[in-house]
């Protein structure tokens, strides 16, 4: 990575036609440094191929409809060559004007990490929230875990920062995919596919970055995806799969009773 002149990649992943994409492709646009920006999707319609036209971006089409980490994975193939950095932008979500420029000066300063993410808002009925229940513990979860560093690449960091729960919002990072060779979401999980790649990725012993400032604000909504999966408790059971494999049976249920009480 040449760090005088890092160069970051968005891919928006879209899925159907979402009302919110649009607002998701001006904050991409107004990045202070944003080098491409494209949609992948695997759900093509004349609505994303008229937002396309309208901004100027190009849309490249999974010929494979096969759920969320096929979707992820498609659109981490996009990347250019060229570019160091790939975030996988999500359709419903908001990235601060100053997201790329504090991203690819962190990796100038850090060059050899993975991931790195920042903190993120929520943004429900119109209205924006920096510290709701949800972020007050997930920030917990990261100050302790990075207490004192950029980085994290030790068995007791990552434990603090994903043992208690998923602490890294998914929509906030960007991928080093030098140092992600082979790196997949895998399909076995419907709702905690990023939750189980970041366990992935340390368990590989790889660096993992953060920025403790929120550059990205995501959208909480009733047709969201993690939303269906609380009401059809797919949320659950693919939380209590990951805490079983991480912690005893019965210490797992207790993080899970806890772990609820974030859903709403």
């Amino acid at each position: 990575m040449n760090k005088k002149s890092i160069k970051i990649q968005f891919v928006i992943p879209a899925y159907g036609d979402s009302p919110y994409i649009e607002e998701c492709i001006k904050t991409l646009l107004s990045q202070a440094l944003a080098d491409q920006i494209s949609i992948a999707t695997s759900t093509p319609s004349t609505f994303l191929d008229q937002l396309a036209f309208k901004y100027g971006l190009k849309i490249n089409v999974n010929p494979h409809k096969n759920g969320i980490a096929n979707d992820w994975n498609f659109a981490l193939k996009q990347k250019d060559a060229k570019f160091d950095l790939i975030v996988i932008a999500h359709q419903d979500d908001l990235y601060e004007t100053q997201f790329s420029k504090r991203v690819t000066s962190f990796f100038r300063a850090h060059s050899d990490v993975g991931i790195v993410f920042t903190d993120c808002a929520e943004l429900i009925q119109g209205k924006t929230h920096f510290n709701s229940k949800r972020e007050i513990v997930k920030k917990l979860l990261r100050r302790l875990a990075f207490f004192g560093a950029a980085t994290v690449n030790t068995k007791m960091r990552y434990r603090f920062l994903l043992g208690f729960g998923c602490s890294i919002p998914c929509p906030t990072v960007i991928f080093n995919s030098s140092r992600l060779v082979g790196f997949e979401f895998s399909g076995q999980y419907s709702v905690n596919l990023d939750w189980a790649a970041w366990l992935s990725i340390a368990k590989r012993g790889v660096k993992i970055g953060y920025i403790p400032s929120s550059l990205v604000v995501h959208r909480i909504h009733d047709s969201a995806e993690t939303q269906n999966a609380i009401v059809d408790q797919r949320r659950s059971n693919e939380d209590l799969l990951i805490f079983e494999g991480l912690w005893p049976k019965s210490f797992a249920k207790l993080l899970m009773m806890i772990y609820q009480f974030g859903y709403k």
